[in-house]
């Protein structure tokens, strides 16, 4: 049994920038936890825990989802959102301006397969963004607020990942267990 979730890869020179960024604004605050560099993705379906046997049918049918797909630019919105949690905890996000719908599209592809899989879809709408910091409780910080430009533009979406997620005393490590290239 895994703990898995798929999702588009982010360059590492692309991902210390947006660390940087996120140490920036929140490292002052007490009790958050930024996401470390190496963890920043941006998810298209959280998968859970997987038995073994059916992993090898996921990573086919991501393949099958994929192929078709080119690869795209995509930017980072100027601005934090918030998704608020249980017991008032929250995540916070930047999220994906120009590319959205590219993104969308992908994500749509994904789930249709692996609905044919059996797998329930999203009930949510998807929301690309990427998860900057972490919180057990709420901050009073303004969802949407402005830090004055693009956080970054020139990002290029061209591989998606199935990642295996487990669970530490010093915090999740991600491990790759599928890569599949865009066209």
């Amino acid at each position: 049994m895994k703990r898995i979730f798929i999702a588009a890869d982010i360059e590492q020179d692309k991902r210390e920038i947006i660390y940087k960024f996120a140490q920036r604004y929140f490292s002052y605050l007490n009790n958050i936890k930024l996401t470390i560099a190496e963890n920043l993705h941006i998810t298209f379906k959280f998968l859970g825990n997987t038995p073994d046997k059916e992993i090898f049918g996921i990573k086919e049918t991501i393949k099958e989802s994929v192929s078709g797909h080119t690869y795209f630019k995509y930017c980072l919105e100027d601005s934090i959102g918030v998704f608020s949690g249980k017991r008032g905890a929250m995540v916070l996000y930047v999220t994906v301006g120009e590319g959205k719908e590219k993104f969308k599209e992908l994500h749509r592809s994904i789930e249709a397969g692996l609905d044919r899989m059996g797998i329930i879809k999203d009930r949510r709408n998807f929301h690309p963004h990427i998860t900057i910091a972490r919180t057990g409780h709420a901050l009073n910080i303004e969802e949407r607020s402005s830090y004055g430009g693009p956080i970054l533009a020139g990002l290029k979406c061209s591989r998606v990942s199935l990642y295996e997620s487990i669970l530490g005393p010093d915090g999740v490590k991600y491990i790759n267990i599928g890569r599949f290239s865009l066209e």
